[in-house]
């Protein structure tokens, strides 16, 4: 069915296996036209959403975020929305458009409180982290990210502990204060180690 499809798309991406990810994103979104239902082709676009945004592809990314965020909204379903616009923060981010990625952050964040969706709060706060950082205000990074790493501990997500952890080493890496980005960058590696967290940018 069009969720094992999907399941096995994300999985594969995960795992950094990105030929077969295409292959079963490309039936997943076949499926979900023939099925028509907004939510499913809000998953299917969010597929490739994420796929293009790990293989480096921001406009096909940002194509298919729009394209999802467009079919979530049909279908009133306010996880997905954020989702999709989480990763067009995160491709913004990469591209260098700190300004635009920053709405975007604010938007999942704004999203995830108004959904009371702990995870989406994690995410947009986390790239409002990195929106500030590459603004240039590293201190108010680091506040942002303490909030991200707290919301994040309560879902748990440790996902976004790791990120948290390892953009707070930026941080002190940015002001000088070397020994305390060094502890910060151990606490995500202890992290991944406790909770063995494999594949994607993680190594194990």
């Amino acid at each position: 069915g069009f969720f094992g499809i999907t399941g096995l798309s994300f999985a594969f991406d995960f795992l950094g296996l990105y030929r077969l990810g295409l292959k079963y994103h490309k039936l997943a979104l076949k499926k979900a036209r023939e099925l028509g239902q907004p939510l499913v082709l809000g998953y299917a676009h969010q597929g490739f959403t994420n796929h293009y945004n790990w293989t480096g592809q921001p406009a096909k990314s940002q194509e298919h975020a729009q394209q999802g965020a467009r079919f979530f909204r049909e279908a009133g379903f306010l996880r997905g929305i954020g989702t999709v616009t989480f990763f067009m923060a995160e491709t913004l981010t990469y591209q260098g458009y700190i300004e635009r990625a920053a709405a975007r952050a604010s938007e999942v964040l704004e999203i995830g409180r108004e959904a009371g969706d702990t995870l989406l709060e994690a995410w947009g706060l986390f790239f409002v982290g990195c929106a500030k950082r590459l603004s240039g205000s590293p201190e108010q990074a680091l506040a942002t990210f303490r909030q991200s790493d707290d919301v994040a501990r309560s879902v748990p997500d440790y996902i976004s502990q790791i990120q948290a952890a390892v953009m707070t080493g930026h941080c002190y890496l940015d002001m000088g204060r070397l020994g305390e980005a060094w502890n910060a960058l151990q606490g995500a590696e202890r992290i991944r180690r406790d909770h063995k967290v494999y594949g994607m940018r993680f190594v194990g």
